[in-house]
C-alpha cells in the first residue's frame, strides 16, 4: 500500500472519492473513523461499476490529467445513486459486449490486433473498442483507467467490471471471439515453432489476414506479451501493421 496510506473519512461523497482515486491513481481507499481506525475500505470497482450502464450524456472528460466533471459533484453523486438504484436496463436494452478492449489508435500494432478481433467476431459485437487515443477517451467510463496506464500495456474490462491487462486481457478477447483454442495451443513449443515460421512469412509478404492466419497473428500476440510486448511503445525498431 502507498506509505502514508491516502483515507477517506465516512460521509465522503462519491464524487469525492472518485475524483481522488483518479488523481491519485489508486485503486482502493481506506475508510477510517476520527481516531484513524479502519472502519472500510471502497475500491474502484464499487464506484466505476455502475458508470458501465449509465446514460451516454452522463459523461467525464480526462485534460492534461486532470479529471474534469460536466456536472457538479453533488449531481454526479445523484447520477451514481440513481444508477444503482434503477437496476439493470431492460434485457433488449443491454449492450451485448462480452468484454471492453482499450486500444491505441495511433499504434499500428494495436489496430492489427483490432482487426484480428474484428474479423473473427463476426459483428456480433461481444468486444466493445474503445480507442484511448480519441481526445473524448474518458477514465471514468472505464474503470479509472488514467490514459497513460492505457498506453503502457493492453487493457481490457470485462462486463462484471473486473480490468485485465497483458497476457490475461488477450488471452480474454481471444476467447471471446472464438480464438481460444490457439491461445491454448500457444503454450505448446512445437506449435510455437509453427507460428514462428508462419508469422515471418506473413510479414515478409504482407499476405491478407484470415481464417486460420488470424489464429496464428493470435497465437504471436501472446507469445510476445508473455516477453513484454503488448504495444508500440515496447518496440524499440519501427512497429509496422500486418497486412
Amino acid at each position: 500500500m502507498t506509505a502514508p496510506a491516502i483515507t477517506v473519512p465516512p460521509g465522503t461523497g462519491i464524487g469525492d472519492a472518485a475524483a481522488l482515486m483518479l488523481a491519485k491513481k489508486i485503486h482502493r481507499l481506506p475508510v477510517t473513523d476520527g481516531e484513524g481506525k479502519l472502519i472500510g475500505i471502497v475500491s474502484r470497482t464499487d464506484i466505476f461499476k455502475p458508470l458501465l450502464n449509465m446514460d451516454a450524456s452522463y459523461t467525464m472528460r480526462t485534460d492534461s490529467g486532470a479529471v474534469v466533471s460536466l456536472m457538479s459533484g453533488d449531481e454526479f453523486e445523484e447520477v451514481l445513486r440513481a444508477s444503482v438504484s434503477r437496476g439493470p436496463a431492460p434485457a433488449t436494452t443491454l449492450p451485448t459486449w462480452q468484454i471492453k478492449y482499450l486500444y491505441d489508435g495511433s499504434c499500428p500494432m494495436c489496430q492489427s490486433l483490432k482487426g484480428v478481433l474484428e474479423r473473427q467476431d463476426h459483428a456480433r459485437g461481444n468486444i466493445m473498442f474503445v480507442d484511448i487515443s480519441a481526445s473524448d477517451y474518458s477514465p471514468a467510463q472505464n474503470m479509472g483507467i488514467p490514459l497513460d496506464d492505457a498506453m503502457k500495456t493492453i487493457h481490457a474490462i470485462r462486463r462484471d467490471g473486473s480490468v485485465l491487462t497483458g497476457t490475461e486481457a488477450l488471452r480474454a478477447m481471444f476467447s471471446a471471439v472464438g480464438l481460444g483454442w490457439a491461445a491454448a495451443l500457444s503454450d505448446l513449443p512445437v506449435f510455437t515453432q509453427i507460428v514462428d515460421a508462419v508469422y515471418d512469412i506473413i510479414s515478409k509478404y504482407r499476405l491478407p489476414l484470415s481464417g486460420m492466419l488470424d489464429a496464428v497473428v493470435a497465437a504471436k500476440r501472446l507469445k510476445m506479451s508473455e516477453k513484454g510486448v503488448t504495444t508500440c511503445e515496447n518496440v524499440e525498431e519501427e512497429c509496422e501493421v500486418i497486412f
